[in-house]
């Protein structure tokens, strides 16, 4: 079975927002999006050179209650960048 988990993302370039504990974040503050998302949508499209090239943040909760005891449970990203961490 495929799920898709594209929806209700939440977002950040705010890295103030993060702890290093990634079971209590604050995200009262970000924003929600639906992937694909591009956080360059506008700054890269000004002309100006100045899109912005540092460290964003995306978070979504999964519940293992949302799946049976014995599944096998992948989760494909199609669309990182550069680099990313997944926690």
């Amino acid at each position: 079975m495929k799920l898709n988990w594209n929806d209700e993302w939440l977002f950040t370039k705010d890295s103030a927002l993060v702890s290093n504990n990634f079971a209590v974040l604050n995200v009262a503050k970000w924003d929600k999006v639906t992937l694909p998302h591009t956080w360059n949508a506008e700054d890269g499209q000004d002309g100006g050179n100045d899109y912005y090239r540092g460290t964003c943040f995306y978070a979504k909760e999964i519940s293992k209650n949302d799946f049976d005891e014995n599944d096998l449970v992948f989760l494909e990203i199609n669309g990182a960048n550069s680099s990313s961490e997944v926690f």
